[in-house]
């Protein structure tokens, strides 16, 4: 009777190769799991939108200096900022997500914040822009962590 094994060093190639594509697939992973955490997010704060709108209608305006609460595992609040003197039909909304999300080591800031830009035509339409800061032409979070709708043009539903 003869026995076949493998060798120690057929056995530790093989823990090499299983190395090199645990090294790879890592930091991939982290990286879809930190986009999924944004987009739900950005889910979790369509209801706030939502506020906003009526706010807006109910008020001739939007409301300046307004922070709504979200029910969110990802999302810590929305603020909203208008100037309504300068531009009444625009405003700035800041979706500041939870500070875990994005790894520290890629984060800007310790506040992290997604921005939408909402303005209403002439027709009151609602009009979200999201993702860029045309303020200060900046992203607040890397743009790789953005959804590719993100940085264009959506309707409020």
């Amino acid at each position: 009777m003869k026995f076949s094994a493998f060798s120690l060093i057929e056995l530790l190639v093989v823990i090499a190769i299983v190395g090199l594509l645990a090294t790879a697939a890592v930091p991939s992973y982290k990286e879809y799991i930190t986009k999924v955490r944004i987009v739900e997010a950005i889910n979790d704060a369509q209801t706030s939108l939502k506020l906003i709108e009526e706010s807006y209608t109910f008020n001739s305006g939007f409301t300046h200096n307004t922070t709504y609460s979200v029910g969110s595992d990802n999302l810590d609040d929305v603020y909203v900022w208008a100037n309504g003197m300068n531009a009444p039909d625009e405003a700035y909304v800041h979706l500041r997500i939870q500070h875990d999300i994005i790894p520290a080591s890629e984060a800007p800031s310790a506040d992290q914040w997604i921005l939408w830009r909402i303005t209403v035509d002439s027709n009151g339409v609602f009009n979200v822009t999201c993702g860029y800061d045309q303020r200060t032409a900046t992203y607040q979070i890397p743009p790789k962590y953005l959804p590719g709708n993100c940085q264009t043009s959506m309707q409020a539903q």
